[in-house]
């Protein structure tokens, strides 16, 4: 059962447990498109789509799933903290950026509304690269535009796949 999931789990077990064979330092992270571990990303991607998973399928089973009540408790657990967050950075931002940093700063805000961060940051040149944590205050909202991008298209799907069977999705 979740094969994929089970993978995942073993392969951070297998970091926790021997992290001396991981190179876990932005050294080498410079490129995007390098390899670069994110050991407590993918933890949290673990969990969170542990947790997730097993909420729709119960309610799934039940037969009490409903879209619009997942993405409006999405909305409701993540909302308020993030724009808390950018109403908290905003005023910082106008008072020490310089325009063209301020210009950066607003796409970034535009896109963490939109759950893009990591697309826009991607497109950015040095992604994880060691001044990218000084110069981009949302840096940290690329793994919160991956997993709503994640969600937004999980619970359509895996919708869609309970329609042929329970057996048949699961198994």
């Amino acid at each position: 059962v979740w094969c994929p999931l089970k993978v995942k789990i073993l392969s951070i077990t297998q970091y926790a447990t021997y992290p001396q064979n991981y190179d876990t330092s932005l050294k080498n992270c410079s490129n995007p498109t390098e390899k670069c571990p994110k050991t407590f990303e993918n933890v949290f991607f673990v969990i969170s789509g542990y947790l997730i998973t097993s909420n729709i399928i119960n309610e799934l089973d039940t037969n009490t799933f409903s879209l619009k009540k997942f993405y409006e408790r999405r909305a409701r657990r993540i909302l308020p903290a993030l724009f808390f967050v950018i109403l908290c950075c905003l005023p910082f931002a106008w008072l020490w950026m310089w325009p063209a940093q301020f210009k950066d700063f607003s796409q970034t805000i535009f896109a963490v509304g939109v759950f893009a961060s990591n697309i826009l940051f991607s497109y950015k040149h040095g992604y994880f690269s060691e001044t990218a944590v000084d110069e981009k205050p949302f840096l940290h909202t690329w793994s919160l535009g991956v997993e709503e991008q994640y969600y937004m298209l999980f619970p359509l799907a895996l919708m869609l796949l309970w329609r042929f069977g329970r057996n048949r999705v699961l198994y």
